[in-house]
């Protein structure tokens, strides 16, 4: 869709025709909406305690690493680098980088979709990135590689625009089409390095080039090709470090798409209403439902055809994968809704602007959405300090509760003080039951000794501390009470004897929720898992 066409659009929708105040309209929405989404972000970021993949981000990336078992390293790097700077795993210190990430993706869907459809869809579009929670404070503040994906992926579309709009009256040039593709193939790169899912926005904009006649020609040209070999040098710390750990982490993501025996239609179910409910239901319908609507002009209308060539293949592929395979996240679509928010911000746009009950409506509509955003965050935040929620969680669920994972283990440091560990003490290792409670340990006492996991399933802790088995050292275990008890009993002979070292109780809002031990495995004889096997 050319500019021509975008105002030729506008005017016929009813939106106001001085282009001027056009713009001026929506900067002044995309102000309002730094203001207010960054408030949020700042507020939930400094209340909220770290939750599972932060503590977990922190455990295994205090040390430099080129990659990760898990994800690439581009969003535990930036974790890394919040923990350097503050010296310190203080919700605020460690997210900081995260909640201006989300500033700077603001502002690029902002002028994505300005570009295509005008500032004032542009700044529909960047209020309702910051009313979906998944977006606003998941990806927006939490130290996750959502983040960092998927900025950089909207940075890389931003690249693409001059492609995008053109027709055979306004031609690239061959300069700008080279800066166009480069910097492309850069920030795809940067994407690759956040998630590896960003390879469905690769393949949406192959799509996209394929598809469309006037953009075909670029499949014949240099500068695509010179661009991913770009993309593949930002890339390449994830390829090193693959190559040079037989390419584990390709094998460990790659493996949750292989037959787990049997089709499961209920992680698909699991996967589409999950979305719908990290979007939450209101916003999710409507994006799902505009982007149907856009598709009918096709290839016609090539602003929303470039969002549709992401968004489709992504949402689907995502959402149908977990049947044959191990159950998903619905987080994980994440880069295709997000090119749906353009197509649902024009739509916006176009509403209001017809005024009468279309604009009661959607401003109903955007107000709900508003305040439902900030009610979730406020009873988030209460219930994960104070528990008053719990009540309202059946008896037998309750040690399920998400919020008590952002509980610190910090006491933990209690308990080995009172046995005369000092930190850093030579010959001495802290090993946790389970890779979730050896990122909750990690990040309470990481700093201060070195954390195994003794468990098969270890994440990434196996690439940590040089592949060491740790063989005739001192080991604590240390986590929930009862799965410290299980270690102990599984891999007792494997020490001289094991001392027990206490326990203490983790309280919320008055009322016991956790109780945590220690116990001492005193010179370890043959290695604990993965090292050591059963």
């Amino acid at each position: 869709m050319t500019t021509t066409t975008v105002t030729t659009t506008t005017r016929r929708s009813g939106i106001d025709p001085d282009r001027r105040t056009d713009r001026d309209a929506g900067v002044r929405i995309l102000i309002a909406v730094l203001i207010g989404g960054t408030l949020l972000r700042v507020a939930v970021g400094a209340t909220l305690g770290l939750g599972i993949d932060e503590q977990y981000a922190l455990a295994v990336g205090r040390d430099w690493q080129w990659s990760f078992l898990d994800h690439p390293p581009l969003g535990f790097w930036m974790g890394t680098l919040a923990w350097k700077i503050g010296g310190s795993a203080a919700p605020p210190a460690m997210r900081w980088p995260f909640i201006v990430l989300a500033i700077v993706t603001t502002v690029l869907l902002y002028r994505f979709t300005a570009r295509l459809f005008g500032p004032r869809a542009g700044g529909w579009a960047a209020l309702l990135f910051n009313l979906c929670p998944l977006f606003s404070i998941v990806a927006g503040s939490w130290i996750m590689p959502d983040g960092p994906l998927l900025a950089a992926a909207i940075g890389s579309a931003n690249c693409l625009l001059p492609l995008i709009v053109e027709d055979a009256e306004h031609r690239v040039s061959a300069r700008t089409a080279w800066s166009a593709w480069l910097g492309a193939g850069v920030l795809l790169g940067l994407a690759l390095l956040a998630k590896y899912l960003a390879v469905f926005y690769a393949f949406g904009v192959v799509v996209f080039v394929a598809s469309v006649p006037g953009v075909r020609r670029w499949l014949w040209h240099p500068a695509p090709y010179v661009a991913c070999l770009f993309g593949l040098a930002v890339f390449s710390p994830v390829l090193w470090w693959n190559a040079t750990h037989e390419w584990a982490s390709f094998a460990f993501q790659g493996g949750r798409a292989t037959n787990q025996g049997g089709l499961k239609p209920i992680y698909v179910v699991q996967m589409v209403f999950g979305a719908a409910l990290y979007l939450t239901p209101w916003l999710w319908w409507p994006m799902l439902a505009e982007g149907v609507k856009a598709a009918r002009p096709g290839r016609g209308d090539r602003g929303a055809w470039f969002c549709l060539c992401i968004a489709v293949p992504t949402i689907l592929a995502l959402s149908i994968i977990p049947l044959w395979g191990k159950r998903g996240l619905p987080h994980w679509p994440a880069i295709g809704f997000l090119f749906l928010l353009p197509i649902l911000g024009r739509a916006t746009a176009v509403s209001l602007a017809e005024g009468g009950t279309a604009r009661r409506v959607v401003g109903g509509w955007l107000r709900f959405s508003a305040i439902s955003l900030a009610v979730v965050a406020v009873a988030l935040v209460v219930h994960a300090r104070t528990g008053i929620g719990t009540r309202l969680i059946p008896e037998a669920g309750r040690s399920k509760d998400p919020t008590l994972d952002t509980l610190s283990w910090e006491p933990l440091a209690g308990i080995l003080r009172d046995a005369g560990i000092e930190p850093g003490e030579p010959g001495v290792v802290l090993a946790a039951p389970h890779w979730i409670q050896g990122g909750r340990l990690g990040a309470a006492l990481g700093e201060r000794w070195p954390v195994v996991v003794a468990d098969e399933a270890a994440h990434h802790f196996p690439y940590l501390h040089g592949g060491r088995d740790f063989v005739g050292d001192d080991v604590v275990f240390a986590g929930i009470e009862s799965d410290v008890a299980a270690a102990v009993e599984r891999f007792g002979d494997r020490f001289e004897r094991i001392e027990p070292l206490g326990s203490v109780d983790l309280a919320r809002g008055g009322e016991v929720v956790m109780r945590l031990s220690a116990a001492r495995g005193v010179g370890l004889r043959r290695p604990l898992p993965p090292l050591g096997g059963h």
